[in-house]
């Protein structure tokens, strides 16, 4: 694995990043599905499906003066977790038949082969903040809540 060049972050004062706005609440935000990846939750031990998504376009539920000054193009690193535990999993097979993926109920195809087929799928992205324990109202950070497919959005 390539080591990353932190030559120039070293001569950076330190401190001094500026915190993106929050994004308004909102639960029609258009997204499309970019990557996927696996983790478990540290607090519960629970395995999950973390969905990274780009956003495509705004809830159009929120008005043009909320907007100023947001720029959803700098939103990259948000996503979505889906548990996998057998009280959960049915969640993620309704998603991943949601967006148009051929899944069968007899089993017969498996998540290494129909996961990577959600990537490119458009979804709608519910959004709200947080203040996370032991932080200011100044600290609060977006949430997704959850995403389902876009129904005007697949093809």
């Amino acid at each position: 694995m390539p080591v990353a060049d932190l030559n120039a972050l070293y001569q950076r004062p330190a401190g001094t990043a500026k915190r993106p706005p929050l994004l308004p609440k909102g639960s029609g935000y258009l997204a499309t599905v970019t990557a996927f990846d696996g983790g478990t939750n540290t607090n519960t031990g629970n395995s999950y499906v973390r969905w990274f998504f780009r956003f495509r376009d705004w809830d159009p539920a929120i008005p043009a003066d909320m907007r100023d000054g947001i720029n959803l193009d700098s939103y990259t690193g948000m996503y979505c977790d889906m548990y996998t535990t057998d009280k959960a999993l049915f969640m993620l097979d309704d998603f991943i038949r949601q967006v148009g993926v051929d899944l069968p109920t007899d089993g017969s195809r498996k998540y290494e082969e129909v996961l990577p087929e959600v990537i490119g799928s458009n979804v709608l992205v519910e959004v709200d903040s947080y203040i996370p324990r032991g932080r200011s109202a100044e600290e609060a950070v977006n949430n997704v809540r959850r995403m389902i497919a876009d129904p005007e959005g697949q093809s």
